[in-house]
């Protein structure tokens, strides 16, 4: 297994959102985002959300970063998020 780094996903995830929106004519610019540990909003939002930054509004909470990563296709078989 390769470990992969958690921010090197989001960066991934983040990649393939951009170009979704600013080719492929998606209707929201979703985006990954971390919620700090010490945040008042992480029991809401979970430790991985993702916002709609063309409208600014929340899309998704408590993501698990894995899956969305498999659903997106951008981490292989043989690779594995490092926490």
């Amino acid at each position: 297994m390769i470990l992969v780094s958690e921010s090197a996903i989001i960066r991934r995830i983040n990649r393939v959102f951009s170009r979704r929106y600013y080719y492929e004519n998606a209707s929201e610019l979703e985006k990954v985002h971390a919620c700090s540990c010490r945040s008042q909003w992480r029991c809401d939002l979970g430790r991985f959300y993702t916002v709609d930054e063309a409208r600014n509004h929340g899309m998704r909470s408590h993501v698990d970063l894995g899956q969305l990563a498999r659903e997106v296709g951008v981490l292989n078989q043989s690779e594995e998020v490092a926490s």
